[in-house]
């Protein structure tokens, strides 16, 4: 049974596919996701109409939700989570807060996404679309698409990011020799203890992205470093200067 509770159910006949598919038209995957045979899906689809506060993490799976679909803003107090088998996606009219965002099904959202922790992207055989801005620690999309149709705000990107976004973000993926300085030692390998100098100066690193996937998922730290927002407060650095030395710095990275 699921705990989100919120909102009108399409298995107990409270919501129409007619309904949904109206809700969900200005996305692309909306028609293509609630399929004419729905009626015959063993996981359940909920239309919360307004704002929806989840109290921790969000699982679709867990839930026994296929989709989710919010017309107002949704915030997730922990971990957000999609899969790709069984196919799950969830559709916000509004904006979306999570602490982290585990996408390998399809995340829609029509405003902005602001992600305290990291948003991980899993697998390719569905897609993420952000209509507004995107700001987050770090971006991992592993082989997963995202479509960013406004500025993206990351602190670092793992990886080579796969998608497609506004000319005026620029996605610069962390070079692999600064993996020991950056992150977590358990989510990259070999142990740089391991490597001569010139091999650690080269980046003989490799991203575990289980491991960072299973880590934002929980809520554990990927990241070694301190918040970059953090960072400039603690150096005295006034709140109305931090958003121009935040560009400043991901633009020197």
């Amino acid at each position: 049974m699921s705990t989100v509770t919120a909102g009108r159910s399409f298995q107990q006949g409270e919501v129409t596919r007619a309904e949904l598919l109206k809700l969900t038209s200005q996305f692309k995957i909306g028609r293509g996701f609630f399929a004419p045979d729905m009626s015959g899906w063993h996981y359940d689809v909920r239309l919360v109409e307004g704002d929806l506060n989840v109290p921790g993490r969000l699982d679709l799976f867990g839930e026994r939700l296929a989709a989710l679909v919010v017309t107002g803003n949704l915030e997730v107090q922990g971990s957000y989570g999609d899969g790709d088998d069984p196919w799950s996606a969830v559709f916000v009219l509004g904006d979306m807060r999570a602490a982290n965002v585990v996408t390998a099904g399809s995340l829609n959202v029509a405003g902005s996404l602001t992600v305290a922790g990291g948003i991980v992207g899993d697998y390719n055989d569905y897609s993420a679309t952000i209509g507004g801005q995107t700001t987050a620690r770090y971006l991992h999309t592993e082989h997963h698409w995202f479509d960013f149709g406004a500025d993206v705000k990351v602190e670092y990107v793992l990886g080579p990011p796969r998608g497609s976004w506004p000319k005026t973000t620029r996605l610069q993926e962390l070079p692999a020799a600064s993996y020991p300085d950056v992150l977590m030692p358990e989510v990259f390998s070999p142990d740089p203890a391991e490597l001569t100098d010139d091999e650690r100066a080269e980046g003989w690193f490799d991203l575990d992205h289980r491991e960072v996937t299973r880590r934002a998922s929980v809520g554990e730290p990927v990241l070694l470093l301190p918040s970059l927002v953090g960072r400039l407060l603690d150096a005295g650095v006034g709140r109305d200067d931090v958003q121009e030395r935040i560009s400043d710095e991901l633009a020197d990275q």
